[in-house]
C-alpha cells in the first residue's frame, strides 16, 4: 500500500506537471496572439488616423482650389472688361483723325502734361532761296508742341527754343491725351483777327492760310534773295 501510495503520487505530479506545462504554453500563445492583434488593431488606428489626415488635406486643397476657381473666373471677367474697354477705345482711336505733334522736345517725365503753343513770326520773314519771297508758313502763325509740368514751364521752354529765331507766343493750350478734341474749341483767335481792330473800317482783312506746323529748329532768316543760276 505505501509503495502504490507513492507510484499514485507520482503519477499525478506527472500528470499536473505535463498539464501546467500545456496551460503555460496555451498562456504564451493567447499572449502572443493578443499582441499581434494588438499590432494590427494599432496599425488600422494609424491607417485611419493617416487617411483622415489626408482627407483634411484634401478637403483644404479642394477649399483652395474652389477659391483659386473662383479668383480665376473674377479675373477672366475683368479680363473680358478690360478686353472690352481696349476694343472701343481703338474703335474711337480709328475713327479719329490723326493729329500730327511737332515737338519741339522729346523730353518727357512722369507727370508732365501735353501743351501747344500758337507761334507768331516778329522782326523780318524768313525769304524762300529759289524765289527770294517770303517762306510760306514760316512768316505766318504756327504751332509746337512739347511736355511740361505746367503752362508757365512750357512757355520758359518755347521762349528758350525759339525766340531767337524771332517766334513769339501767341497763346498756349494744354492738350488732352485722352480727348484731343475737347481742347479744339478753346483755340485762340487766329492772328488776323487780332490784327483785324488795327486795319481801316474800309479794308477787308484777307483770311490766313492753312496754320503749319513749324520745324522744331526754324531755319536762319536770310538778309536778301540768293543769287540767281
Amino acid at each position: 500500500m505505501l509503495g502504490g501510495y507513492t507510484n499514485l503520487n507520482f503519477a499525478v505530479f506527472m500528470v499536473l506537471a505535463i498539464g501546467g506545462a500545456f496551460l503555460a504554453f496555451s498562456v504564451r500563445r493567447i499572449l502572443n496572439q493578443i499582441r499581434r492583434t494588438e499590432r494590427r488593431i494599432a496599425a488600422a488606428v494609424d491607417e485611419k488616423n493617416a487617411a483622415a489626415a489626408d482627407l483634411r488635406v484634401a478637403r483644404q486643397q479642394e477649399e483652395q482650389l474652389a477659391a483659386a476657381l473662383a479668383e480665376g473666373g473674377t479675373a477672366l471677367r475683368d479680363i473680358a472688361q478690360k478686353t472690352d474697354e481696349v476694343q472701343a477705345r481703338m474703335a474711337v482711336l480709328r475713327q479719329a483723325v490723326p493729329r500730327p505733334l511737332n515737338l519741339i522736345s522729346p523730353a518727357w517725365v512722369q507727370g508732365d502734361q501735353l501743351f501747344e503753343a500758337h507761334l507768331r513770326a516778329q522782326g523780318p520773314r524768313a525769304l524762300d532761296r529759289r524765289s527770294g519771297g517770303p517762306l510760306r508758313g514760316l512768316g505766318e502763325a504756327g504751332i509746337v508742341h512739347g511736355y511740361a509740368a505746367n503752362e508757365a514751364d512750357f512757355r520758359t521752354l518755347v521762349t528758350h527754343r525759339l525766340a531767337a529765331a524771332g517766334y513769339t507766343i501767341s497763346g498756349v493750350l494744354p492738350i488732352a491725351l485722352a480727348d484731343t478734341a475737347a481742347a479744339l474749341p478753346l483755340a485762340l483767335p487766329s492772328p488776323a483777327q487780332a490784327d483785324a481792330g488795327d486795319a481801316p473800317p474800309s479794308e477787308a482783312v484777307e483770311p490766313p492760310p492753312a496754320r503749319k506746323s513749324l520745324p522744331v529748329r526754324p531755319p536762319a532768316v536770310v538778309a536778301g534773295p540768293a543769287p540767281t543760276g
